[in-house]
C-alpha cells in the first residue's frame, strides 16, 4: 500500500501459495418481513432493466489497452503504457494541455515508477529495470541490478532521494536453494548500487529515512512479520508486529521517527495507524461501517501525510482524511456519481490529480484528471481505452453485495449477479467460489460473473468465513474446518438462502471454482448432490490436507520469500502436525468419498502446477472414471496454477459454457475456432461425448456439406 497507484495486487497468502441491492442502503441480511420487502423491491428494479444481448466469448477476454497509468509527483505529467497490435509503447501526457508524446516505441514494462523529483521514469519488467530521463539528463538505460531476476524484487521509489529506486535481493550460496541472507540496495542512474540494509531474515519492505533520521523495515521473522526501526548503524529494534496472515504495509514517514502503516494489531479490522517516535500507536482511520479492512491509502508525495483511505468489501468507498481533502472528495464524488475511486495526488503550482474510476459494470477503468483549483474533472485516454471495451455498461450485470446468516447464526457476506431484465425465480443458479481459502471475492468487475449472467445464469459468489477483507475475526472464524464442515456449510447455506428468497430454480443449481474454490466444488457435488446438479472445478485439490502437506514439503525445496508456511498455517489454526486434523480432512475429502460423487463433473488441471500437483487430479479423475461417473478431465500441459492467455481462457469459457448449458439448461455455447478446438481435443483426457464431441465450426460445416 504505497501512495495510490493503479496498484499491483496486495500480496497475501494464497492457496498454492450486503443484499444492499443496486448499491443503496445497508446490505440485506434479512429474516424479517421488512427486509424481505427490501429484497423484493431490489429484484423488481433489476427486472425492469432492458435485457442484454448475447455477447461473443471474445468480448469477455478483451484486455485493457492501458497496461499502467501513473501520475508524476509534481502532477504535471501522466505516464502510461499503451498496448496495441504492434506491441506495447510508453507515452507521456501533459496534464495541463492534454498533449501526448511517445517516449519509447517498444517496451516490455508491466509497472511504471516515477522518481521523487518527477524527472525519471523507472520501467519494471520481468527481467530488467530501465531508467528513463524525461528531461534529457544523462544516465538513461538499464540499471545495474544485483542478483538473478528470480531473486530480486523492486520495493518502490526512494522518496528521500530525488532520483532513486529501492531493490531487495536474496543472497544465495551456490547449490543451496534457500537464501542465506537478504539485502536492500538503492539504485540511482549513473551511479553504482548502494547497500542500505543487510539481514539474515527476509526483508519484505524497506522505507528509508531522510538524512539523520531512522529507517523502517518489514521483516519476516521465524513466526511473525515484524516492523523494525533501523538506526544509522543498521541496528534494528521491533516496534510493531503484524497479525497472522496480514502482511502489514509500510506507507511513509511523515515526520522524523514517525511511521504510517496499516495493520490490525490491537483490533479486528485492518486500519491506518501512526507510530510516533516513542513507539506509541495512534489509530488514524478505519472503516466507519466497521465491516471492511483497509484496501488503499493515498499519500501526499511531498509531506508523506495520508490524504485518502479506501475500503473495498461489499462496495467501494473512499474517505478523505483532512479538511482540505473533504472539499475535493465531495467534488470528485459529484463528478463521478459514486462514493469510491482511486486517487493519486500531485503537488506543485500546476499540479493535477489522477482519479481512477472503476465499477462492477465497467470492464476496464476510466481515468480522469482533477484540477484542485477549479474542482473540475476531465476524462483522459478515453480514445485509447474505448476500443478495448467490448461489454457496454448497459449490457453488464450489477454485482450486488448482500449478507446472510449461516445455519449457526454467523453473519456472512456474498455477491449476487442477475441477468438484466430477467425473472430470477426461473433462472439457473451458479455458485462461483473464490480460491484461497484466505482470499476473497472483492467488490468491482468480475469477468466470470459477467460471462455467466450474459448466458442467462444467476451467479452467487460467497465470502465464506475464513475469507479476507472483513477483519481478523471473520478471517479466523473458519479455524481448521475446511473439510465437509463449517466453511462448506457457509456456501450451502448461502445458496439455500437465495433459493428460499425466490432467486434461482432449485432444480438447476451448479457450483464452480478455482483452487480452493475447485475443492469446494468437489465437496459440493459429493456431499450436497440434492442441491448441486453439476460442478466445474479448476485446479482443485482432491484432498486439501494432503495438498497442504505437499505444499509445505515443496516449499522447503525452493526459494521462498516470507514466513515459513507450516508456522503460518499453525497461526491460522491449521496445524499440519496434528494427526487428528489430518485424519479428519482426509476422511471428509472428495478423494476418500469418490464413490459418493454422482453428479456430472468437469475438472481442469495444469500440467506445470506447483500448487496442486497434476498427478493428484489425474488420480482422482481416474477413480471417478473407474466408478463409472460422468467425469470430464482437461489438462493444459503448460498451465501453472491458473489459466493464462487468451487462447486457454477462451477454451475454459467454452468448456464452462458447454458444461453448464448441457446440465442446467442455459444458453448453448458457440463453437471454438479450429485451432483452439484442436488444442482442446489434445488436452481432453476424459470427455463426455455429449459435451465435447464438436469443437470446430469449420469441421462441422464440412461434415454438413458432405451430408
Amino acid at each position: 500500500m504505497r501512495p495510490f497507484l493503479p496498484p499491483a495486487p496486495r500480496q497475501r497468502l494464497a492457496f498454492g501459495l450486503c443484499l444492499a441491492l443496486l448499491g443503496a442502503g445497508a446490505p440485506y441480511s434479512g429474516t424479517t418481513g421488512a427486509q424481505s420487502a427490501g429484497l423484493d423491491l431490489a429484484i423488481r428494479k433489476e427486472g425492469s432493466r432492458k435485457s442484454a444481448p448475447r455477447l461473443p466469448r471474445s468480448a469477455f477476454l478483451t484486455p485493457s489497452n492501458l497496461v499502467d497509468v501513473r501520475l508524476s509527483p509534481d502532477g504535471r505529467h501522466v505516464a502510461f503504457v499503451h498496448r496495441s497490435d504492434a506491441g506495447q509503447s510508453l507515452w507521456l501526457l501533459d496534464s495541463a494541455t492534454g498533449n501526448r508524446r511517445r517516449l519509447l516505441r517498444r517496451v516490455e514494462t508491466k509497472v511504471l515508477h516515477w522518481s521523487a523529483d518527477s524527472n525519471w521514469l523507472f520501467l519494471e519488467s520481468q527481467h530488467q529495470l530501465l531508467a528513463l530521463s524525461i528531461v534529457q539528463k544523462p544516465g538513461s538505460g538499464v540499471l545495474t541490478l544485483v542478483g538473478r531476476p528470480e531473486n530480486r524484487f523492486v520495493l518502490g521509489v526512494d522518496r528521500t532521494r530525488p532520483s532513486s529506486i529501492l531493490v531487495s535481493e536474496e543472497i544465495h550460496i551456490p547449490g543451496i536453494l534457500r537464501p542465506s541472507g537478504y539485502r536492500v540496495h538503492r539504485l540511482t542512474p549513473g551511479r553504482p548500487p548502494r547497500l542500505l540494509l543487510e539481514s539474515k531474515e527476509a526483508i519484505m519492505d524497506f522505507l528509508p529515512g531522510a538524512a539523520g533520521t531512522p529507517s523502517f523495515a518489514k521483516i519476516a521473522a521465524s513466526s511473525l512479520i515484524a516492523v523494525r526501526k533501523v538506526d544509522q548503524n543498521g541496528d534494528m529494534a521491533d516496534i510493531f508486529r503484524c497479525a497472522p496472515l496480514e502482511q502489514c504495509q509500510l506507507l511513509s514517514s511523515p515526520a522524523a521517527g514517525d511511521l504510517l502503516l496499516t495493520g490490525d494489531e490491537g483490533g479486528n479490522l485492518e486500519r491506518l495507524i501512526r507510530l510516533d517516535r516513542s513507539g506509541r500507536r495512534h489509530e488514524i482511520h478505519q472503516d466507519p461501517d466497521h465491516v471492511a479492512d483497509l484496501a488503499e491509502v493515498t499519500i501526499d508525495p511531498i509531506s508523506g501525510r495520508a490524504l485518502f483511505a479506501a475500503y473495498r468489501s461489499g462496495s467501494v468507498h473512499t474517505y478523505p482524511l483532512t479538511a482540505e481533502m473533504r472539499v475535493h472528495a465531495a467534488s470528485i464524488r459529484a463528478g463521478l456519481g459514486k462514493p469510491g475511486f482511486g486517487i493519486a495526488v500531485g503537488r506543485g503550482k500546476r499540479a493535477k490529480w489522477l482519479v481512477t474510476e472503476t465499477g462492477d459494470r465497467m470492464q476496464h477503468a476510466r481515468w480522469h484528471l482533477y484540477d484542485p483549483k477549479t474542482r473540475q474533472l476531465r476524462e483522459i485516454l478515453g480514445d485509447l481505452s474505448a476500443g478495448a471495451i467490448a461489454i457496454p455498461e448497459s449490457a453488464a450485470a450489477r454485482r450486488m453485495p448482500f449478507r446472510y446468516r449461516g445455519s449457526d447464526g454467523f453473519l456472512l457476506h456474498g455477491f449476487l449477479s442477475l441477468p438484466p431484465g430477467a425473472a430470477p425465480r426461473r433462472l439457473p443458479l451458479v455458485v462461483n467460489v473464490h480460491g484461497g481459502p484466505w482470499a476473497h471475492a472483492p467488490a468491482g468487475y468480475s469477468k466470470i460473473a459477467q460471462f455467466l449472467t450474459n448466458r442467462g445464469y444467476a451467479v452467487f459468489e460467497p465470502n465464506f468465513r475464513g475469507s479476507t477483507g472483513h477483519g481478523r475475526a471473520y478471517r479466523m472464524a473458519a479455524g481448521a474446518d475446511f473439510g465437509n464442515g463449517r466453511v462448506q456449510a457457509d456456501i450451502v447455506d448461502g445458496t439455500r438462502f437465495l433459493l428460499a428468497h425466490g432467486i434461482g430454480d432449485p432444480e438447476r443449481v451448479g457450483i464452480i471454482g478455482h483452487s480452493f474454490g475447485g475443492y469446494a466444488t468437489l465437496l459440493g457435488v459429493t456431499f450436497s448432490p440434492d442441491l448441486f446438479q453439476v460442478g466445474v472445478a479448476l485446479m482443485p485439490p482432491p484432498d486439501f490436507g494432503w495438498t497442504l502437506q505437499w505444499q509445505v514439503e515443496s516449499s522447503r525445496k525452493r526459494p521462498a520469500r516470507g514466513l515459513d508456511m507450516r508456522r503460518m498455517l499453525r497461526q491460522m489454526n491449521v496445524d499440519l502436525n496434528d494427526p487428528t486434523l489430518l485424519a479428519r480432512l482426509k476422511a471428509e475429502s472428495p478423494l476418500a468419498n469418490a464413490a459418493r460423487m454422482r453428479r456430472p463433473l468437469l475438472i481442469v488441471g495444469g500440467g506445470a502446477d506447483r500448487n496442486v500437483p497434476i498427478r493428484s487430479i489425474i488420480d482422482y479423475a481416474a477413480r471417478l472414471n473407474m466408478l463409472g461417473r460422468d467425469i470430464s478431465l482437461f489438462v493444459d500441459p503448460a498451465a501453472e496454477h491458473r489459466i493464462d492467455g487468451r487462447g486457454p481462457e477462451e477454451q475454459y469459457l467454452f468448456m464452462l459454457g458447454r458444461m453448464l448449458g448441457a446440465h442446467l439448461g442455459g444458453a448453448r455455447e458457440e463453437m471454438l475456432s479450429c485451432d483452439l478446438g484442436k488444442s482442446l481435443r489434445q488436452g481432453l483426457r476424459l470427455a463426455n461425448a455429449l459435451l465435447f464431441d464438436r469443437h470446430c465450426a469449420d469441421a462441422v460445416t464440412r461434415r454438413a456439406d458432405k451430408a
